[in-house]
């Protein structure tokens, strides 16, 4: 057992919730998400030019991926070669430019879009962990539960630990505190491999099965 787990638990009461917590592990892990989803696909579309796929659509479509270099270049991958994976990866690679120039609607919009019609694209998970961090810092709190559930459904073993953070956090800034507990809780009880980064956090809220809840106050 690492030492940070031996810390001990603070009373679920104790726990701080101040917006700032959400806002800052969101600034903190929203680059992330995007980098993590879209160099997947990056990969996955250099395979297809470095096998020489028959089907030239998808080569091409791999290959304007790669040259595009701007928000306007990303738009026209998207549209000219939409429904291949390539496609997929500028519309996410447009909405991260998007939100990057506080074009906030059309980012999120885009990220809708890419779930709509990209149900099998190997950034799917990312998209919707990515979406909610942005609904989440839109204040848009309730919508981006469900995305991150969906999230939490897929099991992705990268993704899924994150959803459930969030909406922990979530959680916290609403008020919800046992909720919070539960899910800190099951985090708590994967390994440090599993969790990556977000040991950090989960650590930092020193919470463990242990943690008491104390009783209701009768008002």
């Amino acid at each position: 057992m690492s030492e940070n787990k031996q810390q001990a638990p603070i009373a679920i009461g104790e726990i701080e919730q101040g917006p700032s917590q959400l806002d800052q592990f969101l600034d903190k892990n929203q680059k992330n998400l995007i980098i993590a989803g879209i160099a997947l696909a990056l990969i996955i579309a250099g395979f297809i030019i470095f096998r020489g796929m028959k089907e030239s659509k998808l080569a091409d479509a791999s290959a304007a991926l790669m040259n595009a270099e701007n928000a306007s270049s990303l738009q026209d991958v998207a549209q000219k070669y939409s429904g291949t994976p390539s496609g997929g990866t500028a519309l996410l690679a447009l909405a991260d430019a998007q939100w990057d120039k506080n074009e906030k609607d059309a980012s999120i919009e885009n990220l809708k879009s890419f779930l709509n019609d990209y149900s099998d694209h190997p950034a799917y998970a990312g998209a919707l962990v990515n979406l909610a961090s942005k609904l989440l810092k839109n204040g848009q709190a309730e919508a981006a539960e469900q995305f991150l559930q969906q999230a939490v459904n897929l099991e992705d073993p990268t993704f899924t630990p994150m959803a459930q953070v969030l909406i922990a956090e979530s959680n916290l800034k609403a008020g919800r505190k046992e909720e919070a507990l539960g899910i800190y809780n099951e985090l708590d009880s994967l390994s440090d491999e599993d969790l990556g980064s977000l040991r950090g956090l989960i650590n930092s809220r020193s919470i463990t099965s242990k943690a008491p809840i104390p009783p209701e106050e009768k008002p």
